[in-house]
């Protein structure tokens, strides 16, 4: 004869362990939200701003065989990323050049690491612009020194940068916080997963 099965009776996770699970899932769920939406609204503004906000600090100003235009991102230096936008233009047509080499570099106060000369590329949705992203890592007084060559000649341009301290939100401060936050709910929800495993044991 065949015995019937034997039916084990399992444990069922207490419904204030559910409770507790469901909640943590959905902190999770928001943290990554809010993270995600955070990096990708701060990186859209400094983006949009970086090709299309720049303060102009060089306007139309005759350099050898050359008319410069000089744009920063942000408007006001601040130590941090300074993001630079350059049209180099012949100085007789007007015609801004597309295959120039343009070079910078720049000089800080004593003790600061100067940079450069690193060269600008044409920007991919202006290529009558030039770009690049230089660090400044000191308050004061820096020279901005910028290079033109072509078929056209040499020339060269210094322009003076008065460099503050940063302001305003640090995109990495702000996701260092959330992977912290992301960190502690991680934990408490493996802690609650090992809380819901001793119980059904």
């Amino acid at each position: 004869m065949h015995k019937p099965p034997t039916r084990r009776n399992q444990a069922k996770p207490a419904p204030e362990t559910k409770v507790k699970s469901s909640c943590i899932h959905r902190t999770l769920t928001l943290a990554l939200l809010l993270v995600a939406s955070s990096a990708v609204f701060i990186f859209g503004i400094e983006t949009a701003q970086a090709n299309g906000g720049t303060r102009p600090v060089v306007k139309n100003e005759t350099v050898g065989p050359y008319k410069l235009q000089v744009g920063i991102f942000p408007g006001k230096p601040r130590v941090g990323n300074l993001h630079l936008s350059i049209m180099v233009a012949d100085a007789a047509g007007g015609q801004p050049l597309t295959g120039a080499t343009v070079l910078v570099t720049l000089a800080g106060p004593a003790g600061a690491t100067g940079v450069g000369p690193v060269p600008a590329v044409n920007a991919s949705q202006n290529p009558q612009f030039y770009d690049v992203d230089i660090p400044l890592d000191m308050v004061g007084s820096w020279t901005l020194t910028l290079e033109a060559d072509s078929h056209l000649g040499k020339a060269s341009l210094d322009v003076p940068l008065e460099v503050t301290e940063p302001e305003g939100f640090d995109l990495i401060l702000l996701l260092a916080g959330a992977v912290t936050i992301l960190a502690i709910v991680l934990w408490i929800r493996g802690r609650v997963r090992k809380d819901r495993n001793q119980s059904g044991s």
